[in-house]
């Protein structure tokens, strides 16, 4: 069985670049933004995280990297794919008696008459082969423990925690 897989460009800062991209005989397509922004651009430095063993490494992704991502890697006749664990990027799966496929919207998948199509699980891996479809789940958000603030500092207790996680994912932006 054939595995292709696609990416529609949606430039949005200067390094973005044109997917897939080979890096070691692996398609990879990566969309969304890792915290800390980087310099350069996100794919090749999802590709240089892979190494030539995207097996062991695609988990590792999902655990190590803090961002608002989806990607996909074709390797040996067959995908695997990845969101981060927040679930910030949207990605649907789908499948039919001819095939699997994964989208950004919905109605991609619908205009190729998959059935059951629902929602990727966040902080999950999927491995598609011609065994089928199959889930992974590697990174799961845990609910912080509660912490009491005296109403006299909460405010500055928010204000420091916004400002801690905008800068978090704007450092280097101009």
């Amino acid at each position: 069985s054939d595995m292709v897989i696609g990416h529609n460009l949606n430039r949005v800062i200067p390094s973005d670049m044109e997917q897939p991209i080979q890096h070691h005989g692996i398609a990879i397509v990566f969309e969304g933004r890792l915290f800390p922004p980087l310099d350069g651009c996100e794919v090749l430095e999802v590709a240089e995280k892979i190494g030539k063993n995207p097996e062991d490494e695609a988990g590792h992704l999902i655990r190590d990297l803090d961002g608002s991502y989806v990607f996909a890697l074709l390797y040996r006749n067959h995908i695997i794919a990845g969101r981060d664990a927040l679930g910030t990027v949207p990605l649907y799966c789908g499948e039919n008696d001819e095939a699997y496929a994964l989208a950004s919207e919905r109605k991609a998948l619908w205009a190729l008459n998959m059935e059951n199509v629902r929602s990727f699980p966040p902080g999950s891996l999927a491995l598609i082969s011609r065994e089928g479809l199959s889930f992974q789940p590697v990174k799961t958000v845990v609910k912080p423990r509660e912490r009491y603030v005296m109403m006299d500092g909460s405010l500055e207790e928010l204000r420091s925690l916004l400002s801690e996680s905008i800068r978090e994912r704007t450092i280097g932006l101009k």
